[in-house]
């Protein structure tokens, strides 16, 4: 496999692990992420590495932001609510 393929893999995996993070902790941010731009070059190659690697230091920065404002403690175990959830908000 090609380098730069290797490499876009590997950014989508980790955006794909962000993501599930912010759909499952924080579903409140997780609704906004279609706010969240994403930037192509504009020389019509597709994506790039550097595009993708941009949109995933946007959305780990998210994350960070709603781990230190929420400072929720997550139970080993213990799922947590809708209910729980709406009274959690994090943006």
């Amino acid at each position: 496999m090609p380098t730069i393929q290797k490499e876009l893999k590997e950014l989508t995996d980790e955006i794909l692990a962000v993501t599930m993070e912010l759909r499952d902790k924080y579903p409140e941010v997780y609704k906004l992420l279609g706010e969240t731009p994403f930037l192509t070059s504009g020389d019509n190659n597709g994506i790039d590495p550097s595009s993708t690697e941009e949109y995933l230091n946007t959305i780990r920065s998210q994350l960070k932001h709603c781990k230190k404002k929420c400072r929720v403690q997550f139970l080993p175990g213990l799922k947590q609510t809708a209910f729980q959830n709406d009274l959690l908000p994090c943006v």
